[in-house]
């Protein structure tokens, strides 16, 4: 069994990997985990590593200390699905974008990795900031994130005014209308694109490009199951 610095380095000796590690990881985000302790998560950023011991801390500034030799904890570099999440921090609907140049930096960093916020969108027209450090530890360690909720329990999510917007699947989300006074109407994202309306009373999805119609029709059993769509 390998030492979770020998998988997160690719070395067997640890001089080496000790190196490595302030390479590939320093100053960003990782996942600390209990093997015995299933479905929890807690991000941390690597510091150093003194005494035989690694030293890791959270966002909110907890240090983790983990032995070289320890098999009980693991650290590991976090994958989430790019797309659409329900941010609990900012009660909003958020997507996440990994970029391509990731470079030799192996952790989630501001560098590689997009997070933006729809309902900025929507109000200023463009995505003009990446909040990755406010919410990409609200995206990893939040595990009753559901991956897929219908529009009627974001209907009653959006109507309590806790949110803003919500995720439906991965690949869709909707927000509250900030346009006009039309409290009857959903903007629908796909991913980082609006893509079209949900009309609430009417029970029915706008979308308004063709491009994204099959995809709803071919997956709004999961999430819109009751809900008619057209094209505008």
């Amino acid at each position: 069994m390998q030492y979770f610095w020998q998988e997160l380095t690719d070395m067997e000796s640890l001089p080496e990997a000790v190196n490595e590690m302030t390479k590939r990881y320093k100053d960003t985000v990782l996942c600390l985990a209990n093997k015995h302790v299933p479905n929890k998560v807690v991000c941390v950023s690597y510091e150093h590593f003194t005494g035989g011991t690694f030293y890791f801390i959270s966002p909110n500034g907890n240090e983790y200390k983990i032995g070289f030799n320890d098999l009980d904890l693991d650290v590991f570099v976090p994958k989430p699905r790019t797309g659409c999440y329900t941010s609990y921090k900012h009660k909003t609907l958020v997507v996440l974008t990994t970029l391509p140049h990731r470079q030799w930096k192996r952790g989630l960093c501001k560098q590689n990795t997009y997070i933006v916020n729809a309902v900025d969108f929507l109000r200023k027209g463009n995505y003009t900031s990446n909040i990755f450090g406010n919410t990409i530890q609200d995206i990893l360690e939040d595990k009753s994130l559901q991956d897929t909720r219908t529009i009627a329990q974001a209907i009653i999510m959006l109507s309590k005014g806790y949110y803003k917007g919500v995720s439906l699947t991965r690949d869709f989300g909707v927000t509250l209308n900030f346009f006009d006074q039309d409290n009857n109407k959903l903007f629908l994202f796909h991913h980082n694109n609006i893509i079209g309306h949900v009309k609430i009373k009417e029970k029915v999805i706008v979308v308004e490009n063709d491009i994204f119609l099959q995809e709803v029709l071919d997956t709004k059993q999961q999430w819109a199951a009751d809900f008619g769509v057209t094209l505008a």
